[in-house]
């Protein structure tokens, strides 16, 4: 074996208790959150905030304006039935247009199916998806106050009596 190698599977055999002990650390954290998301305040708002965006052309004289890359976000939204913490990748050109093809089409799975460098990468951006779904919240709350009132104006017109 060359020194090299021998270096190498050492350097893996240090690194990768601490990295599979901060995946558990995220994922407990995640966990807690979504369950206090779906469970105590049972809020079903989506929500979503941009993570990053990966360059993803691999030809150098590509100029900026030409080059396709991976966007990435995280959300909570409905996945499999119910709302769950999200992430999002999509293939895109920086001007929005979204690369069709069956292998490279918008994919949301549940953070938990995550790969893990996306977990670890969206994990940090946690508390901003928390305030971006109490704003949708509050959105909500607001759009349903005012059609109550348009409701009871138009059922007070109409001469409706109210129970």
């Amino acid at each position: 074996m060359t020194t090299e190698l021998k270096h190498s599977i050492e350097a893996l055999r240090a690194i990768s208790p601490k990295l599979n002990k901060a995946t558990d650390q995220a994922a407990a954290l995640v966990q807690a959150v979504e369950k206090f998301l779906t469970e105590e305040c049972s809020i079903g708002v989506s929500a979503w905030v941009d993570v990053c965006w990966r360059d993803e052309t691999d030809d150098p004289t590509v100029t900026e304006d030409d080059r396709w890359g991976r966007q990435i976000w995280m959300g909570y939204d409905r996945c499999g039935g119910r709302f769950r913490i999200v992430v999002r990748s999509a293939l895109i050109h920086p001007d929005g247009q979204c690369l069709d093809g069956e292998d490279d089409e918008d994919k949301t799975v549940p953070w938990f199916e995550a790969p893990r460098d996306l977990k670890l990468e969206t994990f940090a951006k946690l508390p901003v998806l928390l305030g971006a779904i109490a704003e949708q919240a509050a959105k909500a709350v607001a759009a349903a106050e005012q059609s109550s009132e348009a409701v009871a104006q138009v059922i007070e017109a109409l001469g409706v009596k109210r129970k």
